[in-house]
């Protein structure tokens, strides 16, 4: 990426390549590799805040690292619950909050889906598949859940690691289940589209496949995204995106990410923009307390963009966040594929957004 940079409060802040961490493994999100990326990145004293990480997993792994250094971490896709709540004897943090996202949860992405495949598709028996990490189990649990409570039949639900080789054994024994509609939890590189190439081959290719903001990462035409690996196989697929699928200023953004980066803004890039927003709100009001040195700097940050009494006014909208780091925008978008998008190659296309904050 291009080295960013501005001031803030009197500081310079900058964003050099060497800032840019990859926390994927052989192209797939590896918790491992992210707890490695966040044990550099703490002792750099000149970090003061981190933007992401992306996927959940790798977040479970980062948060505990992060939270002892009392580094300010804002995650613009971190889905999963268990990361701010659940368990208290299973909690990441041990010190003072230090780790914010700008989305909403998987205990209401997950139903959000299972409530459009029940009251808009129509579609009263599923067949569930998951990635069985820390994302895809948790939010195929959720919807799990909620797809029962409204009078749905969940036919099989079946765990699919990520390193599973043979997706058409598995997909022939979930056609002779007859589902009317499949629920995948997880990521593209998880296995998402090669499952749903499965489920074609055995005959499934017209029932509706239905997964998270996971598989919601480009058109048809960006390299290795869901659409463009599943073809014309993902004409009856959705997705879920844990965030406003349309906000006041979408276009605009849009235009200026294309420009700026040469591909189309896809999944959660508006709320990648609001993170940086918030953390340079944070490190504003952190200035103006006129800290010592780079650790008493640090806490100052944390201290800031965790503040429960603050109020973002952010690219996807105006926000805050409670004790635990979570939004207040309650927002979950639904996606279907427009085959004649992207130059032929299929795209997303928002079809609507449940508030469960109104």
């Amino acid at each position: 990426m291009k080295d960013a940079g501005g001031a803030v409060g009197g500081y310079a802040v900058t964003v050099p390549d060497s800032a840019v961490y990859d926390d994927s493994l052989n192209g797939v999100h590896d918790p491992q590799t992210g707890a490695n990326n966040m044990t550099k990145i703490v002792a750099d004293p000149d970090v003061l805040a981190v933007v992401g990480p992306v996927n959940s997993s790798v977040a479970k792994a980062q948060i505990p690292i992060s939270n002892a250094a009392g580094l300010l971490q804002c995650s613009p896709s971190n889905t999963n619950p268990d990361l701010t709540k659940g368990d208290p004897a299973k909690q990441l943090r041990t010190k003072p909050n230090n780790y914010i996202r700008v989305v909403t949860t998987d205990d209401l992405q997950g139903p959000a889906a299972s409530k459009y495949i029940y009251e808009t598709l129509k579609k009263t028996s599923v067949y569930i598949i998951d990635s069985t990490d820390t994302f895809g189990k948790g939010i195929a649990d959720a919807f799990e859940k909620d797809f029962k409570s409204r009078g749905g039949t969940v036919v099989k639900h079946d765990g699919a690691p990520k390193t599973t080789q043979d997706y058409v054994s598995i997909m022939t024994a979930a056609a002779a289940l007859k589902p009317q509609a499949i629920y995948f939890g997880g990521v593209t590189a998880d296995g998402g589209a090669r499952i749903l190439l499965a489920a074609a081959q055995v005959g499934l290719g017209d029932v509706p496949f239905v997964g998270p903001d996971g598989i919601n990462d480009g058109s048809g035409e960006t390299k290795n995204s869901f659409i463009n690996l599943a073809a014309a196989a993902a004409k009856n697929a959705y997705s879920t995106l844990a965030g406003p699928g349309t906000f006041e200023k979408k276009d605009a953004f849009d235009a200026e990410y294309k420009a700026a980066y040469g591909i189309e803004a896809t999944g959660y890039a508006g709320q990648g923009y609001a993170c940086t927003q918030v953390v340079l709100d944070a490190l504003k009001r952190a200035a103006a307390t006129n800290p010592a040195d780079r650790a008493a700097f640090r806490e100052a940050v944390r201290v800031a963009g965790t503040d429960t009494t603050n109020k973002y006014d952010t690219i996807v909208g105006s926000l805050t966040f409670n004790a635990d780091g979570d939004t207040s925008q309650e927002i979950v978008s639904i996606y279907s594929v427009d085959t004649a998008a992207a130059n032929g190659k299929g795209d997303w296309k928002f079809e609507t957004q449940v508030d469960y904050a109104q």
